[in-house]
């Protein structure tokens, strides 16, 4: 993935990364970061640190869930922002989540929103104010491309009244 497709979206995710390590302390404490973005999809990552390990000292499932429900979060955040220039309110409500092998090196999650599932998220927030979406977040070692973890979120996402 291009590290940013345009310089709008850079700035706006840096400003997103520091107003979640402020208002969502795990993203500090994990060390969570945005490592680039498009209007398509988002690639995050989380270091391989003490507390993302698990007893058999592989990443922890709950780090990697966390990685991967926040990486949704902030990507659907980052496209609402970028469209409509304010920050909305972004939930999970459902999800699906395959751990398929352990990862024992620092974390790398890839979110994307097909075209189609983007075109219709932005209609139904510029008719309604809110849509539904759903966002395949796929997590790696950064010593792999193969895919350990597949999360398929189901997310709201509401513009501010």
């Amino acid at each position: 993935m291009a590290a940013y497709s345009d310089r709008k979206l850079k700035s706006l995710a840096a400003s997103l990364q520091a107003l979640m390590h402020e208002q969502i302390p795990l993203t500090r404490v994990t060390g969570f970061r945005i490592c680039a973005a498009t209007l398509h999809g988002m690639e995050t990552a989380m270091p391989f640190q003490p507390v993302n390990r698990n007893d058999k000292n592989t990443a922890f499932a709950g780090s990697i869930s966390a990685l991967a429900n926040v990486t949704g979060w902030a990507l659907l955040s980052l496209l609402t922002m970028h469209a409509h220039g304010v920050r909305p309110t972004v939930a999970i409500y459902d999800n699906r989540t395959r751990f398929r092998r352990p990862i024992a090196a620092d974390l790398r999650a890839q979110a994307s929103i097909g075209e189609k599932e983007k075109i219709a998220m932005m209609e139904a927030l510029a008719r309604t104010g809110h849509a539904k979406v759903q966002v395949t977040v796929n997590v790696t070692g950064c010593d792999s491309e193969d895919v350990a973890v597949c999360m398929d979120g189901h997310y709201v996402v509401r513009l501010p009244r």
